[in-house]
């Protein structure tokens, strides 16, 4: 039984953080017109890719996608060069740099 209330815990749970983007992904379905209407419906009643053609339409794709990965290869490189020093300095690493003596200003 404690097992069952896990799953349904899980599910519920993934359910509230799944469901925000569920809603974006079917309302980028719906037309212009059908967005504001009152009452709210999760499906829409004619789905659409005219706010796709728009967005690609109107917006500079190469360029966010250029910036994207710069961004991500200057973060991924920033990251190994740090933590290459940082596991030099380990006295765990095996290299001959490291010395308990030299992370100690660390463990202070």
């Amino acid at each position: 039984m404690n097992k069952i209330l896990k799953y349904i815990l899980l599910i519920v749970v993934s359910f509230i953080f799944l469901f925000p983007l569920l809603w974006v992904v079917l309302s980028s379905l719906k037309p212009q017109s059908e967005l504001f209407t009152y009452p709210l419906t999760i499906l829409p009643h004619s789905p659409t890719l005219e706010n796709y053609v728009k967005a690609f339409a109107s917006g500079d794709f190469v360029t966010y996608y250029k910036n994207s990965i710069f961004v991500s290869v200057v973060a991924t490189l920033l990251t190994i060069t740090i933590n290459v020093m940082a596991d030099t300095l380990s006295p765990n690493s095996g290299s001959e740099g490291a010395t308990s003596s030299s992370t100690s200003w660390w463990a202070r």
